[in-house]
């Protein structure tokens, strides 16, 4: 399988330093959670310790919590079907890659964060789909737990051509149970989100956005008014040649992904079916109460 990710051996080490742990402790840490989730009668699978271990570096090896999360990797997809009905191989799939991206960049910045670049093509704009974009996300990220190696998460957001009414497709319900995959299931946990080619419009969005997001979050949100300042803030060497970087082209490195999505069209088919047993639970049953699915963002936390 080709790589879409770089981290040299020296970055991989400034990881393992900065949790404090060697690769044999995530080996064992993963090995206990394989032991527990053969435990667990209503899982449908035993997930590969590679998984795991990255699983347990999002939560900075907290076991308990890497529980959860586990639990609500299988758990979710009964909950919120819609995100895992359909294979990278159905049209509204291959259709949304070519009206927006989202495209986590190859190389890691100096602070060895992952960078991912959210944007609109400016093709078919009128037939965004928003649950189809969040398919698209949910198997980049289901991609980056079998071969990603980061820290945090820093993303941007790409407002060029993007006009008003395009908003109105992200539907307060969406953005909520989005927001609940992101931080339930793969620990989005944003180190820097960054805004380019805002017209007046989003600063509005952004501004009732900040009000609804915990103040460090709020923080950690940056509005460029140049490519300069962005390329200062996340270095040339990582962003693509759109943003005056040293990086391939999103449209390079969208077909890369592509190709990438189509080497686990078996993994994306069996997740369309692989349930929790709510039968064989054993303890108390997470359901959408649980989830806050009607819930607001003041519940979503970041480290």
């Amino acid at each position: 399988k080709m790589s879409l990710f770089q981290c040299t051996e020296e970055e991989k080490q400034k990881i393992l330093g900065f949790h404090r742990k060697t690769q044999k402790q995530i080996d064992e840490d993963a090995e206990n959670l394989q032991n527990w989730m053969k435990k667990q009668a209503h899982f449908p699978e035993i997930l590969d310790k590679d998984i795991i271990g990255r699983f347990l570096a999002l939560h900075k090896f907290r076991i308990q919590e890497t529980k959860e999360i586990l639990d609500n990797y299988y758990t979710i997809r009964s909950l919120l079907p819609e995100f895992y009905e359909k294979n990278v191989n159905d049209p509204d799939i291959k259709k949304i890659m070519d009206i927006a991206y989202h495209i986590p960049l190859p190389k890691l910045t100096k602070d060895l964060h992952r960078v991912i670049v959210s944007k609109f093509t400016g093709k078919d704009m009128d037939d965004f789909d928003s649950v189809a974009y969040m398919i698209y996300a949910v198997n980049v990220g289901e991609v980056r737990l079998r071969e990603d190696y980061f820290l945090y998460h820093v993303f941007i957001f790409d407002f060029e051509g993007v006009k008003a009414d395009l908003l109105l497709k992200f539907t307060p319900t969406f953005m909520k149970r989005a927001a609940l995959i992101s931080e339930k299931v793969f620990t989005t946990r944003p180190h820097g989100i960054h805004f380019i080619n805002a017209p007046s419009y989003v600063n509005s969005f952004l501004n009732l956005l900040k009000t609804i997001l915990k103040p460090k979050l709020a923080s950690r949100m940056h509005v460029h008014s140049d490519m300069e300042s962005l390329r200062e803030a996340l270095g040339k060497n990582v962003l693509p040649i759109d943003y005056g970087g040293e990086e391939k082209s999103l449209a390079e490195l969208n077909d890369l992904w592509k190709q990438k999505l189509l080497e686990y069209e078996d993994v994306f088919e069996s997740n369309r079916k692989v349930r929790v047993d709510e039968n064989l639970r054993i303890g108390k049953s997470l359901n959408t109460e649980f989830y806050g699915i009607e819930g607001n963002f003041k519940k979503l936390e970041i480290d």
